[in-house]
């Protein structure tokens, strides 16, 4: 039977797949009749990783994909690269996005985070499921009433089951292990229940040496000032800004808590939003900030050696199926 002609899934049907894939991280649900037979990996047949010299730095790109975002952090270990992807774009660059990873020669994302369930930050990724080996997927666990019943969603779901991808929650109790480097949650907290699914979006801030990066998703200004409560150490290199730059998040009490030399802000040229809005521009460069935009300057590249960071813009955009 054709997706098309699929009966629509219930609230409660949707919950009990996220209850599954969440129950004590289990990689796999016995459930037979959303399982295919588990996958080896390990076979000859797997594309060997991509290998990379002792002078390596590591490299955080911030994909152009139109009116979303998406951002790899490439960490070398070993003479490999472990390889973290955060968010996916929309549907349409889907097979954009496979192609521009594996042009990279990368065959596994040893950790794959979806910040929340919005189709311009996780359109893509059940089609990333379907294409690479995943290490441990990390996403919101949602209430029941807010679980999405999006096309999307429902298909990252399926794949997650039929793959048998180990999935944890995305909140400040997790601890996501890497490679050489130290990425902490900030938010949301377990449990916590927002109206707006912006707001599970996680906080989350990545350390490499002497360098660091805050990534936001979508968070807005409520999740802002509860993180501000923590007093947690948000000082950053580089800030993602949340929500494409919108005026909804960057508040300049958060802008000064953060004080990042370089501000980062994926958006779509001439997008609907009227993204990034005048004041959170007027605000990063306030605060003294060295900006770039996704929408102008196509694909970012930061690199890290620990010490010192290097930012190139101009890099190739991801295609869209359109």
């Amino acid at each position: 039977m054709s997706r098309k002609s699929k009966p629509k899934r219930s609230k409660a049907s949707m919950f009990l797949m996220l209850a599954l894939l969440f129950a004590a991280g289990i990689s796999f649900i016995v459930f037979s009749k959303y399982l295919t037979p588990q996958q080896d990996f390990s076979s000859k047949e797997s594309p060997p990783p991509q290998t990379v010299g002792g002078d390596a730095k590591v490299e955080c790109w911030f994909f152009d994909v139109g009116q979303g975002d998406s951002e790899l952090i490439r960490i070398p270990n070993e003479g490999e690269y472990f390889n973290v992807l955060i968010d996916s774009g929309d549907a349409k660059y889907r097979d954009g996005i496979v192609k521009y990873l594996k042009d990279m020669g990368i065959s596994k994302l040893n950790v794959l985070i979806n910040s929340h369930p919005h189709a311009d930050h996780m359109g893509s990724m059940a089609k990333i499921v379907e294409e690479f080996e995943i290490g441990t997927m990390y996403m919101p666990n949602l209430p029941d009433d807010q679980v999405p019943t999006t096309a999307a969603y429902e298909k990252l779901l399926d794949v997650l089951i039929e793959k048998e991808v180990r999935v944890e929650a995305l909140n400040t109790d997790t601890n996501i292990e890497l490679s050489n480097a130290r990425l902490e949650i900030f938010s949301p907290k377990p449990n916590e229940v927002y109206s707006n699914l912006n707001n599970y979006s996680g906080i989350m801030k990545f350390t490499y040496g002497k360098n660091t990066i805050l990534f936001t998703g979508d968070a807005e200004k409520k999740v802002e000032r509860e993180v501000l409560d923590t007093n947690v150490d948000l000082r950053a290199d580089i800030l993602n800004c949340g929500h494409h730059g919108s005026n909804t998040s960057t508040t300049q009490e958060f802008l000064d808590a953060v004080n990042p030399k370089y501000a980062v802000i994926s958006c779509g040229l001439n997008n609907d939003y009227g993204h990034p809005h005048e004041e959170v521009m007027e605000r990063l460069v306030k605060q003294g900030c060295e900006i770039y935009r996704t929408d102008k300057d196509n694909t970012v590249l930061a690199e890290l050696d620990g010490e010192n960071i290097t930012i190139t813009k101009g890099h190739p955009f991801v295609d869209s199926n359109k």
